[in-house]
């Protein structure tokens, strides 16, 4: 198996999540996210994480992290 975002012999490894070599946070923080839905405004959350209200808006709508229980 590559290392974090290097090249396989079978093509790239898996880069989804906190695998992908410019992800800033980890399944652990999406889940932590999650838990913070309805307590406290997006841009908090956001802040807290040092990531974009967007990405905040995205995990929510599980159109990015889906594969995160």
């Amino acid at each position: 198996m590559g290392t974090k975002g290097s090249l396989s012999l079978r093509g790239w490894e898996s880069s989804r999540g906190e695998n992908h070599r410019t992800a800033k946070l980890t399944d652990d923080d999406v889940r932590q996210i999650r838990r913070l839905f309805g307590t406290m405004p997006h841009k908090d959350i956001a802040a807290k994480f040092g990531v974009h209200k967007s990405v905040i808006s995205h995990i929510k709508t599980r159109k990015r992290w889906s594969h995160v229980v």
